[in-house]
């Protein structure tokens, strides 16, 4: 059954006269399904539709083992990436766009009331230069000023060596094909470091394709043993991790600056979901704590599973920068 916006659109559809709908694919499991389910309709009434890969570098079915099989692991799923078909360059923008008007629906942005209720966006929000030219002038930054040296100074959350384009990529402000060849005309000069960025690419995409192809990543842990993980239920100690109460230094840093601006240096996080997930005060964060993240992954159980067997080798870098290395579980 269409739900309300749905169904506005098939109306829409039928009333212009639409011969043809085209858009842009998302990989998320449900959203898989209501584009199944808007295609059907269409056709339906003889009206074609095509959908295309406007998000990803590489499509999550064309990345394969020889015995066409997905990948599990990182590292052999992106090295069948590299030896792939190169993604493909941006595309200029087109030069003449024929738009749909309805002069008889007087609906406003501001009535479909999609902003809540509460305003405790309007803080992070100043944080952030919201767009495609934002997002575009965001990555010519970092790849003049913060991608020399990318490979070892984003360890450091100090440090300027951040690209911060997840929310741009994430609302398609920008895409990652734009990001990879910016890179890419780089590694010339800093051949390290761009790979280093071009693989943190690569992860976005094999989370992409994990979601694609485990559709219950968003509930189900993606490695079974953890369902047998020993939980404590502490509303009190969660509230203290969500509103960065812990006492914990680099814990609480982390998430009222997560708080404030809608961002969180990604070793930070990698400090601060392990606090969560080591130190078990709870199965995960509630999902309406989840869901008020800017941007939110929805297979962060995957990330979860991520954050609980680190690198070695970035742990030791984090326990020198971080002020605490006491380790304790609640039990």
């Amino acid at each position: 059954m269409f739900v309300a916006q749905e169904a506005l659109f098939l109306k829409y559809s039928k009333k212009n006269t639409v011969h043809a709908v085209y858009w842009n694919r998302c990989y998320e499991p449900q959203r898989i399904a209501k584009d199944s389910l808007i295609k059907t309709e269409l056709k339906n009434i003889n009206i074609e539709c095509k959908s295309f890969n406007g998000s990803l570098l590489w499509e999550p079915w064309e990345v394969l083992k020889n015995d066409k099989t997905h990948y599990r692991v990182f590292t052999p799923f992106y090295r069948a990436c590299l030896q792939a078909k190169s993604p493909r360059h941006p595309l200029p923008k087109p030069e003449k766009l024929t738009l749909i008007k309805d002069a008889h629906n007087s609906t406003t942005l501001k009535s479909l009331e999609l902003l809540p209720k509460i305003n405790w966006h309007e803080q992070m929000q100043s944080c952030w230069k919201i767009g495609e030219y934002a997002a575009q002038s965001r990555l010519i930054e970092f790849l003049e000023d913060g991608l020399q040296g990318y490979k070892e100074d984003r360890n450091y959350p100090v440090k300027k060596n951040v690209s911060r384009l997840s929310p741009h990529l994430h609302f398609a402000e920008i895409s990652p094909n734009q990001a990879w060849h910016g890179a890419q005309g780089l590694r010339h000069d800093w051949a390290k470091d761009s790979d280093c960025f071009l693989s943190e690419l690569g992860w976005r995409e094999f989370s992409h394709s994990l979601l694609y192809h485990f559709s219950d990543l968003a509930n189900e842990n993606f490695q079974k043993k953890f369902n047998a993980f020993p939980w404590v239920k502490n509303p009190l100690y969660l509230k203290a991790w969500q509103t960065g109460q812990t006492g914990y230094p680099i814990v609480d840093a982390g998430m009222r600056e997560l708080w404030q601006t809608g961002y969180m240096h990604n070793r930070v996080r990698m400090i601060v979901g392990s606090f969560l997930v080591r130190i078990p005060v709870n199965s995960i964060a509630d999902s309406s704590f989840i869901r008020s993240l800017i941007p939110i992954q929805i297979d962060h159980r995957f990330q979860f599973y991520s954050i609980i067997n680190p690198r070695k080798d970035i742990l030791i870098k984090l326990l020198r920068y971080v002020s605490f290395v006491k380790i304790f579980f609640v039990k």
